[in-house]
């Protein structure tokens, strides 16, 4: 569920409403002058680690995914260590 709270109120409960959103995974909408400009969301429970982390972050940047696979085919051809597959 989505509700907004003003600035001022977030400020006078902002413990509740991180308690809130941590608890009944809530997105709550901030709005400053009636005019929404942030929205606090809970954080996914397990986040990846390692090159996982990474995945999506760079979609807008041409040429990362095909340096990272030269990366990773290199890695597998040196054979000291197994890389688990992108895909």
């Amino acid at each position: 569920m989505t509700r907004s709270l003003s600035v001022a109120q977030l400020k006078a409960h902002l413990s509740e409403v991180l308690g809130e959103v941590q608890h009944t995974r809530a997105q709550i909408v901030i709005e400053k002058h009636g005019k929404a400009v942030a929205m606090l969301v809970p954080v996914a429970a397990e986040r990846p680690t390692g090159l996982l982390a990474l995945v999506g972050a760079f979609d807008d940047e041409p040429g990362y995914a095909p340096a990272l696979e030269s990366v990773v085919k290199g890695r597998r051809k040196e054979g000291k260590r197994k890389v688990p597959s992108l895909k």
